[in-house]
């Protein structure tokens, strides 16, 4: 690694191991594996292969310096060492030393454990970032299923995006450009649009995080049209373009129930003000309604429009809340528990808390105290904090027995 070469991203991580589902795992191989996904987009990242040796506090603040954005991989050991009494603790100076010389805003926290969703169990680290989002890797089916996988680093790459701006390798090919050979240099995206006439939507598809052809897959026909200004015309000559073969135009059959990747991708690609709603989830309905009470009028309806139309749990957890709180629709508590019933059912742990409140209370479903205590179970055991709590206050006798 040429510690003096600019990155993109500085990885900050601890050797460590945990268990996940009574396997050991080895914490720098799922960052290694992060840090190549990262590379194959063409990010450069700063990422030690090899314990650092020599002159490490050199080393790694050059690191730093050099590098657009920080991420910070989360996990108890890391919040351990940021928090411990040791000033030469590697993890403790990257953070320090970040936060020193670049601040919070440039920072990006990743969680790997499960049992560190919970912000206020950060200690220190949650001083620097407790109060920002943070994008979720913990849940173990994500290092099994590549779908899943790719879905993350979807997330994981426009957050950074969002972090550092234009990446490093766009900008060294912007600015070696020369005007003998600026047609050379153009980029995939703005040779593909300005072949169909209509360069002039360039900067709109970069703003929304599109980086090459194959992104434009992402977005349906409507989606052309009302949420890039993209003229009729135009949007349909694109689309039928980028869809040859006609399929992805066709109306879905109503029995097929499409995947959470197969939507963000196509038909129904999850805005970066939306996917940050859904992160916030995991703290609780305070960061919910905190992220949620900014969101426009239309926001709100495409919000709503794209969790009614997705089998993924995350969505419809969302979209249970809604319905329970009645924000961007009327409130319905019959919807909202048959919403968080279909999450549950899926191991999302948020609308397992969320289910089990309801069969506690007897809101939207008979009130059933046993079931009530099944669901926060499940819940708390995935790491979910207010279910946590909630089985704490079962125990001191606040309503029913925990068995």
């Amino acid at each position: 690694m040429n510690q003096q070469q600019r990155t993109d991203v500085f990885l900050t991580h601890d050797w460590g191991r945990y268990m996940v589902n009574g396997v050991e795992v080895k914490n720098h191989a799922l960052v290694s594996r992060i840090s190549e996904e990262l590379q194959r987009r063409r990010l450069r990242t700063w990422f030690d292969e090899e314990q650092l040796k020599g002159n490490i506090i050199d080393q790694m603040r050059k690191g730093i310096n050099n590098a657009s954005g920080v991420l910070v991989f989360v996990t108890e050991r890391y919040i351990d060492k940021v928090s411990g009494g040791n000033g030469k603790d590697n993890c403790k100076m990257e953070v320090g030393y970040a936060h020193q010389s670049k601040g919070a805003s440039k920072m990006l926290a990743v969680v790997m454990e499960q049992s560190c969703r919970d912000t206020s169990k950060w200690k220190s680290l949650g001083f620097v970032l407790g109060n920002h989002l943070y994008v979720d890797f913990s849940n173990p089916h994500i290092w099994q299923n590549d779908q899943m996988f790719q879905a993350k680093m979807d997330e994981l790459y426009q957050r950074i995006l969002g972090l550092i701006g234009k990446p490093l390798q766009q900008e060294s090919s912007s600015s070696s450009s020369s005007p003998s050979t600026s047609s050379n240099s153009v980029s995939e995206l703005s040779q593909f649009l300005t072949s169909l006439s209509l360069s002039q939507y360039t900067s709109a598809f970069q703003k929304e995080g599109a980086m090459c052809v194959e992104d434009l897959k992402m977005f349906s026909e409507q989606e052309l049209r009302t949420d890039l200004g993209v003229g009729k015309i135009h949007a349909r000559r694109l689309f039928r373009k980028l869809h040859p073969s006609g399929s992805a135009a066709s109306p879905r059959s109503p029995t097929t129930q499409p995947s959470f990747q197969e939507d963000e991708r196509k038909e129904q690609r999850v805005p970066i003000w939306l996917q940050q709603v859904l992160e916030g989830r995991v703290r609780g309905i305070k960061t919910t309604k905190a992220l949620t009470k900014h969101l426009t009028d239309t926001q709100w309806l495409k919000a709503v429009e794209i969790c009614s139309r997705s089998n993924d749990p995350a969505l419809q957890d969302f979209l249970g809340y809604c319905y329970h709180t009645g924000e961007g629709v009327a409130k319905d508590w019959k919807k909202a528990v048959e919403l968080f019933t279909k999450s549950a059912e899926q191991g999302n742990a948020n609308a397992q808390n969320s289910l089990g409140f309801c069969y506690d209370t007897g809101e939207g479903v008979a009130k059933d105290v046993k079931k009530a205590v099944e669901w926060f179970t499940k819940s708390a055991e995935q790491g979910n904090a207010n279910a946590q709590n909630m089985l704490k206050l079962k125990k001191l006798g606040k309503g029913c027995v925990v068995q």
